[in-house]
C-alpha cells in the first residue's frame, strides 16, 4: 500500500472530507495537529488508532494538494498572459 493509499473519502463519512484508511480521522485534524507542534509520538498517543505512516500520508497528501492546487493557479495566470499578449 502506497502512503497515498491510506488516504480515503466516503461521502457517507466526514462529510466526504478525506480520511485516514477509513476510519473518522480526518486529514485536517492530523494537519491541525502538526501545525500545533505536536510530534508524531504526540499525535499517536492522542489518536491511538493512527499509525506512523498514517501521519507521514497526511502530510505527503497535503503536499500533493498544494503541489496540484499551485500548478492551477500557474496555469491560470499563463493562459490569462497568453490572451493578453495575443490580444487582436
Amino acid at each position: 500500500m502506497g502512503s497515498l493509499d491510506k488516504i480515503t473519502s466516503n461521502p457517507e463519512q466526514c462529510g466526504g472530507k478525506p480520511c485516514v484508511r477509513g476510519m473518522r480521522i480526518r486529514v485536517t485534524d492530523v494537519l491541525a495537529l502538526l501545525a500545533n507542534h505536536l510530534t508524531f509520538e504526540q499525535i499517536l498517543e492522542e489518536m491511538p488508532d493512527l499509525e506512523e505512516e498514517d501521519i507521514q500520508a497526511c502530510v505527503e497528501y497535503a503536499v500533493c494538494g498544494w503541489k496540484r492546487e499551485r500548478t492551477h493557479l500557474n496555469l491560470k495566470h499563463s493562459e490569462r498572459y497568453w490572451s493578453l499578449i495575443h490580444e487582436e
